[in-house]
């Protein structure tokens, strides 16, 4: 179940990350899907995204814990165990929880901050010059990405299909092809949060449905995009479907005090 959790958030982030910069002629498909236990793979995949420096092969995060209030608190994922670089440094992986009425819900939290001119001219009129407009150019970009969601789907399926036939190809084992789907329902069109300050923070979420092998795993994701003075900021938070509420209360409530703190 934490696996099928993290390809969701996964998927999802890829596509928040970047989406925003893609045209209407030019999109690009999600990343395919990835696990957090393949450690390397997922720092080879999100290492321009992570300047804010890496620990050994898993790119650095920004989190760290922290009392949400109402029951809420979100926990870094404690790598020192077996990473011993890793004690005290934030990590891009970590857990929302929730703790009402002798009930503990959780969510698992991806959190990566970049920078990079590349990055500065995808994500440009999306924060206008002062960090805290949109121009015209970051309107038609948000429109652009919102028209994409509604084949986000379809595009997510592709990559998991080149995804499998790679791995016959280099295995030569028959896997088949109708191992893993997802399915999307219930998808937010990307907007601007509220109650942010002067910050513009960007939000879109929804369920994913994975199907794997029979199995149906219902998932809920949401992921934030917003402008640090150090670069670019993404939280992805992802549930079981049932525990979404608390979900989007802990991740709404993350994301406002990490702006607050900052600002």
């Amino acid at each position: 179940m934490k696996k099928t959790a993290y390809i969701a958030a996964l998927l999802l982030a890829g596509a928040a990350w970047a989406g925003p910069a893609a045209s209407a002629e030019e999109t690009v498909p999600a990343p395919a899907a990835a696990t957090v236990s393949a450690g390397s793979a997922v720092s080879e995949e999100l290492s321009p995204a992570a300047s804010a420096g890496v620990i050994g092969e898993v790119p650095a995060g920004f989190l760290e814990a922290a009392d949400l209030g109402d029951g809420m608190s979100y926990h870094p994922l404690d790598l020192s165990s077996f990473m011993p670089e890793a004690a005290g440094a934030p990590v891009m992986i970590g857990q929302l929880r929730t703790e009402r009425d002798g009930i503990t819900q959780t969510a698992d939290v991806l959190n990566l901050e970049g920078r990079s001119p590349e990055m500065d001219a995808l994500f440009a009129g999306l924060f206008g010059a002062d960090g805290k407009t949109v121009t015209p150019e970051g309107v038609q970009k948000i429109a652009a990405f919102n028209h994409m969601l509604g084949n986000a789907g379809a595009m997510l399926n592709q990559a998991i299909l080149e995804s499998i036939a790679e791995t016959r190809r280099e295995t030569g084992e028959p896997m088949p092809y109708s191992i893993l789907h997802t399915e999307l329902r219930s998808v937010e069109a990307l907007h601007l949060m509220r109650d942010t300050g002067d910050a513009l923070v960007y939000t879109t979420g929804g369920r994913v449905l994975l199907y794997m092998d029979g199995w149906v795993f219902p998932q809920y994701v949401r992921a934030y995009l917003w402008k640090s003075a150090d670069g670019y900021r993404l939280i992805a938070v992802s549930a079981n479907d049932s525990q979404k509420d608390a979900a989007q209360e802990a991740g709404d409530r993350l994301v406002r005090r990490c702006v607050q703190t900052a600002g």
